[in-house]
């Protein structure tokens, strides 16, 4: 198909959602899949590598964009700077993913999809029952920030969570690192990476109920910064 040849090229300059060629996975005569070398930060360099999404799409006009079957959701989130206030829907990955195949197919059209697009779905492949997530981020300054609280409704049984945790400390990581803690649940910074993501259980002992409250905080190093996203997947009650 013309949009794999067209993906197979380097990215414009100008493009700071995608690094490098797209890779081909597989075609036919009607589908091509493709992975694409997509940057999870603005700004940073080589300190924090690329995630790598492979999208499908065909010719009824289908595009599909995941991640390997053991990243863990929360590596769908971008992080672009502790300026922007508010991060939508087409900040994440697999949108952005999305949107780098459907500018191809129509490079008249710059901006396919945003966070008001209702033909978007989500998908978990291993729990198909799985439809629906939230993804929110949380932000600290040089120690650790106040608690973000929040309970997950009664009509949500079950929840895959997952966490992800970024030193966004300027030029040189803080040699403090960073984490992210919910629960009694912590994830950190080591020192090999400015980012670490990780799935995770709540605690046993404080069950996902509208009487339990979760806490998320973030830690920065003393003269640091560091953010931080929690993504819930989970059943949309009614679907």
């Amino acid at each position: 198909m013309a949009i794999t040849e067209a993906l197979q090229k380097d990215p414009k300059p100008s493009n700071a959602n995608r690094q490098d060629p797209g890779r081909h996975v597989d075609s036919g005569a009607n589908f091509g899949i493709v992975e694409l070398t997509m940057a999870t930060t603005q700004n940073f360099g080589p300190t924090v590598p690329p995630r790598l999404v492979t999208v499908y799409y065909d010719d009824r006009g289908w595009v599909v964009a995941y991640l390997p079957v053991d990243a863990p959701a929360a590596g769908i989130w971008r992080y672009d700077s502790l300026e922007q206030e508010t991060i939508g829907l087409e900040q994440n990955l697999l949108v952005l993913a999305i949107n780098e195949v459907l500018t191809v197919a129509k490079p008249a059209v710059p901006k396919i999809i945003d966070e008001d697009d209702d033909t978007v779905g989500y998908y978990h492949w291993q729990y198909p029952d799985f439809n629906a997530f939230v993804l929110f981020r949380h932000e600290s300054s040089g120690g650790t920030s106040d608690p973000v609280r929040f309970v997950v409704p009664p009509t949500i049984e079950n929840i895959l969570a997952s966490a992800l945790v970024l030193d966004t400390t300027p030029a040189t990581p803080s040699a403090a690192g960073a984490s992210l803690q919910v629960d009694e649940f912590v994830l950190t910074v080591n020192e090999s990476s400015r980012m670490a993501v990780s799935g995770f259980d709540f605690d046993p002992e404080r069950p996902t109920d509208k009487t339990s409250l979760h806490e998320v905080t973030v830690t920065a190093g003393a003269d640091g910064t560091a953010a931080g996203a929690v993504m819930l997947v989970y059943t949309k009650p009614g679907s």
